[in-house]
C-alpha cells in the first residue's frame, strides 16, 4: 500500500435562520491521508478475441491508477516470459508491444500491471489463435511433363491443414 499526503479536511456546517439567513461555520479542521490499496486497472484493447496469428502478435492495453500512477505493463503468451510494454505516443493510459509466436493453437494473452506502490492488477485474458503453418494443396491428374494434351484432363486438387482448428 501507498500513503498519500493530502491537505487537511475542514468539517464545515451552514446554518439557517428561520428567516433564511445563512452561514457557514467551521467545526473543524484535521490533515489526514489516504492510503492506496487498490491495484491499477488493465485491460488488453488489441488483439481482438478469436483473431488468427501467423507472425508476432502486436498488442497493446489500457492501464490506469486511481491514486498513483503506472509504474509498468507487461504482456504474455501462457507460459512465456512477460514482455514490457511501453507507453503509446500521445496517448498516457495506453501501452503497446509485440509478443513472438509460441506453439501453434489456441491460447490466450495475458497482461498485468504496477503501480507506484507495487500492487498488481491483472487483465481478463483474450483469447487467440496461433498457426504458424500453411496449408498444403496437392494437384494430381494433369501431365507432369506440362507438354500438350489431346485427351480429356480431370484435375484434383485437394488441400489440408494441420491447424485442428481450420476444416
Amino acid at each position: 500500500a501507498r500513503v498519500v499526503a493530502t491537505p487537511e479536511l475542514e468539517f464545515e456546517v451552514e446554518l439557517v435562520d428561520g428567516t433564511g439567513n445563512a452561514g457557514w461555520t467551521r467545526l473543524a479542521a484535521a490533515p489526514f491521508t489516504l492510503v492506496d490499496r487498490s491495484p491499477p486497472l488493465v485491460s488488453i484493447v488489441a488483439p481482438a478475441a478469436g483473431t488468427y496469428h501467423r507472425m508476432a502478435i502486436s498488442v497493446a492495453t489500457i492501464a490506469n491508477d486511481v491514486l498513483g500512477s503506472v509504474a509498468s505493463v507487461e504482456a504474455r503468451l501462457p507460459g512465456g516470459t512477460w514482455t514490457t510494454l511501453v507507453p503509446a505516443a500521445g496517448a498516457s493510459d495506453r501501452f503497446e508491444g509485440s509478443l513472438p509466436l509460441m506453439l501453434d493453437g489456441p491460447m490466450s494473452i495475458e497482461a498485468r500491471a504496477v503501480d507506484d506502490a507495487g500492487q498488481v492488477g491483472v487483465a481478463s485474458p483474450v483469447a487467440i489463435v496461433v498457426d504458424t503453418v500453411p496449408p498444403t494443396v496437392d494437384i494430381s491428374g494433369i501431365p507432369v511433363d506440362g507438354g500438350p494434351v489431346n485427351t480429356t484432363v480431370t484435375p484434383v486438387v485437394s488441400a489440408s491443414d494441420t491447424s485442428p482448428l481450420v476444416t
